[in-house]
């Protein structure tokens, strides 16, 4: 066996590794850790699916609201152009 160097600890004595209770804790404090990361990651999912759900929804709305006053504006324009025509008619 080769000679120690002052301040070198004593390997046949002391165990390096943490005693099984306390590595059992790590072990499940590592787990307890992957479990709220993986819980986050999926409400970060659902928030992230409830949120485009809804602009979804508001995009569609502002489209139906558009066309809407699209054919408001034509119909008011279609009713002066008639009422121009019957004027111009008139004075024939």
């Amino acid at each position: 066996m080769p000679s120690r160097l002052p301040g070198d600890p004593d390997l046949t004595t002391r165990t390096l590794l943490p005693s099984r209770p306390v590595g059992s804790f790590f072990d499940l404090a590592v787990i307890a850790v992957a479990v709220l990361v993986c819980i986050s990651m999926l409400l970060l999912a659902w928030t992230l699916g409830v949120s485009i759900t809804n602009a979804m929804r508001r995009g569609r709305a502002g489209i139906i609201d558009a066309r809407l006053e699209l054919a408001v504006m034509e119909r008011k324009l279609r009713t002066a152009m008639r009422a121009t025509e019957t004027t111009d008619k008139g004075d024939e």
